[in-house]
């Protein structure tokens, strides 16, 4: 996935990217110890980004979820931690809907890890989504939830 970093901030003990997406929307990802720091702005990274999701719900269809969800459309992005929060803390959240192009399942993953990796396919941005979920996710599913971002920069 190609992104535009601009700058690092500072957050929690740590530091998040300020990245922008080829068509220019601006998008925080939380960059793990071994990111470069020395990145100037308007360097362009092929990243591979992650995601741990949470609040996720699965549909069948576009067609199924545009039934049920009225206010995103089944392929949407919104870069909610761009938003600061009350306390003015930006952070690498996205609130997400988009089509599982590759699905893999872990039938043994403990109790409290992740029992799916799905890389999703969303409004200008493709990342690979961490998530515990009971049920049978499958390939073309449209899912949709909010999703933090992380990745290793450089």
């Amino acid at each position: 996935m190609k992104l535009i970093f601009r700058y690092y901030m500072d957050y929690r003990d740590s530091k998040i990217a300020r990245m922008e997406t080829e068509s220019g929307i601006p998008l925080n990802i939380f960059a793990d110890d071994g990111s470069d720091r020395t990145l100037s702005d308007g360097t362009e990274c092929d990243l591979q980004v992650f995601g741990m999701g949470n609040g996720i719900r699965v549909f069948s269809s576009e067609e199924e979820y545009s039934a049920e969800e009225t206010q995103f459309a089944p392929i949407s992005m919104i870069p909610s931690g761009t938003f600061p929060s009350e306390d003015g803390e930006e952070s690498p959240h996205i609130i997400f809907s988009g089509k599982a192009a590759n699905v893999e399942y872990d039938p043994n993953a403990d109790q409290n890890q992740p029992n799916y990796c799905i890389t999703i396919d969303t409004y200008d941005l493709s990342f690979c989504l961490f998530v515990k979920y009971e049920g049978a996710i499958e390939k073309g599913n449209i899912v949709s939830g909010e999703a933090w971002l992380y990745t290793d920069i450089k």
